[in-house]
């Protein structure tokens, strides 16, 4: 996950790493998915069987570049089938006068 601060307007990457639970080696997962939602409540879904899939940096990481449109509170959560696991996580965007 990228470092604060975020200001609205910003493009920031979302990233995950997805490994083996025993040997920490990365995996390629089934599924993967990204949901992100926004300070107005409206989400993004971006998944591997969609029209909107998570870019592939390498085998097991995997991120999402994501532009900031408001500033506030945005969620986000990944989520794998096969291995099945979950991360997720909340950031801010700093207020603006603009």
């Amino acid at each position: 996950m990228p470092d604060p601060p975020f200001d609205k307007g910003d493009t920031i990457r979302i990233r995950t790493a997805v490994t083996d639970a025993d040997t920490a080696s990365p995996l390629a997962p089934s599924v993967i998915g990204l949901r992100v939602e926004n300070p107005s409540g409206l989400v993004a879904t971006y998944l591997s069987t969609g029209a909107s899939p998570p870019q592939i940096a390498t085998t097991g990481i995997y991120y999402v570049d994501y532009t900031l449109a408001a500033a506030g509170s945005y969620a986000w959560r990944w989520e794998t089938t096969f291995p099945n696991s979950a991360e997720e996580g909340v950031f801010y965007t700093a207020p603006t006068n603009f």
